[in-house]
């Protein structure tokens, strides 16, 4: 069995606490409960028969915790920076360069996915273009995404997960994307209420 530590960043209203619900609990809320932190796994099954443990962690970014977060980078495997594509009133996209910049030294440790969340809504392209930018400047991978009507959450799970089995990112391809067996829950159950 595979363990992946995979931690959130992002800045408030990015919709990282939505992604974590939707991720974790297969289920999106119009206002979530945002803590300190939260913590879950999940299991994805793979077609030659092992199983990835994903760990899920999330955190408040407010800026008292944000060495707290740092610490908890240490011994990740994975990072999802998450960013909103139609809002820049709370400078997400320079929340997750700030990230990118912090991390960027430990960089080969660990695998980045860049989140461009809230896409149901009306996009700024300018974020999505720059995020695909920093995505390909960090050799890390953009998703765009929707908690709410439930967008590419299962493609990007499953990408960890096929990461999570190649550690180099030139490795060959030898998983089938198809090969990897997640419930169609992630697509079916809409709403947490």
């Amino acid at each position: 069995m595979t363990f992946v530590k995979v931690v959130f960043l992002g800045n408030t209203y990015s919709g990282k606490t939505c992604l974590f619900d939707r991720i974790a609990q297969k289920c999106w809320s119009p206002h979530p409960l945002a803590l300190l932190n939260k913590f879950d796994k999940i299991t994805v099954k793979l077609g030659s028969g092992d199983d990835v443990t994903i760990v899920l962690w999330e955190y408040s970014d407010n800026e008292r915790f944000r060495e707290i977060v740092l610490t908890q980078l240490k011994d990740a495997s994975a990072v999802i920076i998450c960013c909103s594509l139609n809002d820049d009133v709370y400078n997400d996209l320079e929340r997750a360069k700030l990230w990118m910049h912090k991390i960027k030294k430990d960089i080969r440790k660990r695998k980045i996915y860049l989140a461009g969340t809230k896409c149901d809504l009306p996009i700024l392209p300018w974020i999505e273009e720059a995020l695909k930018e920093y995505a390909d400047a960090y050799n890390g991978v953009y998703f765009r995404t929707s908690s709410k009507d439930n967008i590419n959450i299962t493609e990007m799970i499953k990408r960890i997960a096929k990461d999570a089995v190649l550690p180099k990112a030139d490795a060959v391809d030898r998983i089938n994307l198809e090969s990897l067996n997640l419930s169609e829950e992630y697509r079916k159950k809409p709403s947490c209420f």
